[in-house]
């Protein structure tokens, strides 16, 4: 395992929390809450059990790589290259998703209906200075995760603190079983901060136990966060008749309390710093889509996107994921866009929990297994649990979440299978030759 080079816990627990808040408060919650009131919060603990179960199997991934990647690379590496190809398809699939989705809500802040082409037309605008900014400054995601943490913290503070007299803990709405699991499903993206540092993995000193530790301090914090948040939300929801739809319910708890309060002052303030907050979050999931896309360009698994441009810049898989996400404002509906997020981002993960099972088996005896979790005859509960538990997940989604991302894992098959004898050009994008051990993620990181 190499040494960080000087990213700490209280670093490393800031980038988290930035990929985590924005996600988490300003496009999950609300639909969270919606469904199930304050029973939204058994959905938050059964999401952060899971997210911790997978988030250890993944770390025994990264622990074996001891490199920067992602699910495509870990899963590749640990299990096969015809299993990280779809795996990693259905990552770009949950992160673009996430992305369209964010801008689609950005542009409604501004009194563009999700279901209008004036809507996708500002959310493709959005995508594409995204995709500028990412074209220009490409090594910026640490510090736009920084502001972004703490444009959600200042968000949070004035809220809670606003939002403190409305608490009520008598105003819970029931939801079904089903409904529970469903909010728990699509909270799960919101957990995956973590994911963001193993991409830094070299640049953090004692990698495995400090990103361990800032994933669980920063579900640690959600939670105590999203409790409180969620006895404002009921409080609040009884001083309106319903809360806000849009194809699926959507609260914008921010603007739920502005709207109580009658204040307009307020609701410009949280429209700016959920604008900011949203912006970073699409810009850092294009930016981890296109990473993929051209690691996987670059494993001459794709054509083309495993080119970098003279200042660094992956500007192929930039420019795939920036047509992408263009379609996506305007065929996808808002629900869609969510649902296959999650559903995506669960079945992922479940086919990384069998990769941590499927690594134990092969290396459980070897002098790499020393001193992690693979020694531990008791490892296997973990991916076979985590495995379980993200499937049940991901079939609480709607039919259409789970028809998209079934459909992602069959056409990277196929596609692997069959389809890169016909596409890739023999001997195309040959990246990294001399190097094998340092992972093509981190051409154009930092």
């Amino acid at each position: 395992m190499e040494k960080g080079t000087g990213f700490g816990l209280l670093e490393a627990l800031l980038i988290s929390l930035g990929a985590t808040l924005p996600a988490g408060f300003f496009l999950m919650s609300g639909t969270a809450i919606s469904r199930t009131g304050t029973l939204s919060l058994v959905s938050v603990i059964i999401t952060s059990v899971l997210v911790c179960i997978s988030g250890l199997c993944y770390f025994e991934l990264a622990r074996f790589s001891g490199k920067d990647g992602s699910v495509y690379e870990y899963t590749r590496e640990t299990f096969s290259p015809n299993t990280g190809f779809p795996c990693g398809l259905l990552w770009i699939g949950g992160l673009l998703s996430c992305a369209a989705s964010a801008a689609v809500l950005i542009a409604s802040f501004y009194g563009f209906h999700p279901t209008n082409d004036a809507s996708a037309i500002i959310g493709s605008a959005i995508i594409m200075l995204a995709v500028a900014f990412l074209s220009i400054k490409p090594r910026a995601s640490i510090k736009l995760l920084l502001i972004a943490t703490t444009v959600s913290l200042i968000s949070l503070a004035i809220f809670l603190s606003l939002g403190a007299k409305f608490i009520s803990y008598s105003a819970a709405q029931q939801g079904t079983t089903s409904d529970i699991l469903f909010s728990a499903a699509i909270m799960f993206f919101a957990f995956l901060g973590f994911t963001r540092l193993t991409t830094i993995y070299n640049a953090i000193d004692s990698p495995i136990p400090t990103i361990k530790k800032a994933m669980y301090l920063t579900i640690g914090m959600f939670i105590v966060f999203y409790v409180i948040l969620t006895f404002v939300i009921s409080g609040l929801s009884s001083y309106v008749k319903s809360f806000p739809s849009a194809g699926v319910l959507i609260i914008n708890p921010f603007y739920l309390e502005a709207e109580v309060l009658g204040s307009a002052a307020l609701h410009g303030l949280f429209t700016l710093l959920a604008t900011i907050a949203l912006l970073i979050l699409i810009i850092v999931c294009i930016l981890s889509a296109s990473r993929t896309v051209f690691s996987m360009g670059a494993d001459n698994e794709l054509p083309i996107t495993g080119k970098l441009s003279k200042k660094g810049v992956p500007i192929n898989s930039l420019a795939l994921c920036c047509v992408i996400l263009i379609g996506l404002t305007f065929v996808a509906k808002f629900s869609t866009l969510v649902d296959t997020m999650s559903a995506s981002m669960l079945l992922a993960f479940a086919i990384s929990d069998i990769s941590a099972l499927n690594l134990w088996l092969k290396e459980r005896k070897t002098k790499r297994a020393k001193g992690s979790l693979l020694e531990n005859n008791l490892f296997p509960l973990l991916p076979i649990v985590g495995a379980l538990g993200n499937i049940a997940l991901f079939f609480s989604i709607s039919t259409t979440g789970l028809t998209i991302s079934l459909a992602i894992l069959l056409i990277g098959g196929l596609y692997y299978t069959y389809g890169k004898v016909l596409i890739m050009p023999k001997g195309a994008i040959k990246v990294f030759k001399k190097s094998p051990k340092r992972s093509a993620i981190r051409a154009f990181e930092r």
